[in-house]
């Protein structure tokens, strides 16, 4: 046997095995696709609970597996191509070795059920009937805590007798149960899966609507108050200019300055008459500042040169004294009266 021939053989019988360990690894059956909508709601800021919120996003992906195949877990020659799938979707993030978890753990269950009607043939009917009671409604508020707590007695009955260690383990086993069998909304529902599996997907279309919403509202309400509030203003100045026009308007007829037209010896002039001969009360004219007014220069229509006191504040109440000084003023004789 020469060399050559002994060579090749050796090649040949080192190809088998490799042929055979290539086709002991197949395509995963699971559809980690489901899960990027959640991956960003993850809390990244503390391992443990990243960990703990991936490991409830692959019982969510099983629970999506059992729904279509009615098999709680994968076989065991995917497990690494599963795992592959899986952390394609978090590349900075490497799962198994962060997380402590096993290849082979993808792969293993609880109590050797495997399947739906293994499941359901190990848990009496009452506890079932229950748990299809109560969780096969939108699993949102009070609905999700009497699902949860149906779902502990299930628990009791597949947590004994329960050693190996994996991701669908038997505390698992009754979440992926009802969110696959019991539940009519499936594992992807936003409530099931913040439920049952504490996954966020509240992140999409959904969450930026209800932004934009609040948005909407809450800028269609700052309007409103701006509005109601600039027209109460507006009604409050224009009732004010209005008040303020009739008390001027009305002055000549106040009672306490009806003295002055029966007095023979008191000129009466009109408040336009009075605006006219000041240029309006015009800031060049005034020739005196005191506490209650200013005094203006002004011209009558004959020319005179007459000057003019304004007072700041005017009511009924001060038209008497108004009416004293005058007549004091007009008894006076003097140059410049």
């Amino acid at each position: 046997m020469s060399f050559h021939y002994l060579l090749f053989l050796f090649f040949i019988l080192n190809l088998f095995p490799f042929c055979f360990a290539q086709n002991d690894t197949v395509s995963c059956p699971l559809n980690f696709t489901i899960l990027r909508p959640a991956l960003p709601n993850r809390p990244q800021h503390n391992t443990t609970s990243e960990c703990h919120y991936l490991l409830q996003g692959l019982r969510l992906v099983l629970s999506d597996y059992l729904k279509r195949t009615g098999l709680f877990f994968p076989p065991l020659n995917t497990s690494e191509s599963c795992w592959e799938s899986y952390q394609s979707l978090l590349p900075s993030f490497n799962i198994r070795s962060s997380c402590g978890l096993e290849t082979d753990w993808i792969s293993q269950g609880c109590n050797n059920l495997t399947t739906k009607a293994e499941f359901e043939a190990s848990t009496p009917n009452a506890t079932l009937n229950d748990v299809v009671l109560n969780c096969n409604q939108s699993l949102h508020g009070s609905a999700c805590a009497s699902c949860v707590r149906s779902l502990a007695n299930v628990q009791a009955v597949h947590s004994v007798n329960s050693s190996i260690a994996s991701v669908s383990d038997c505390t698992a086993y009754p979440f992926i149960y009802a969110a696959a069998e019991a539940n009519y909304l499936g594992p992807t529902d936003e409530d099931t899966a913040s439920c049952l599996f504490s996954i966020d997907f509240s992140n999409g279309e959904g969450k930026k609507k209800n932004v934009n919403l609040g948005v909407i509202i809450g800028v269609a309400t700052g309007l409103a108050v701006f509005i109601v509030g600039f027209w109460f203003v507006y009604r409050k100045l224009k009732d004010s200019k209005k008040k303020r026009r009739d008390q001027i308007g009305n002055l000549e007829n106040n009672s306490g300055l009806d003295s002055i037209s029966e007095s023979t010896n008191l000129v009466k002039f009109t408040f336009n008459e009075i605006k006219m001969a000041t240029r309006n009360f015009s800031i060049n004219n005034i020739i005196g500042r005191g506490g209650y007014g200013n005094v203006y220069k002004g011209y009558l229509l004959d020319g005179s040169e007459v000057a003019f006191k304004r007072f700041k504040n005017c009511s009924a109440a001060g038209n008497a004294n108004f009416v004293h000084e005058v007549e004091v003023i007009a008894s006076v004789r003097h140059v410049n009266l």
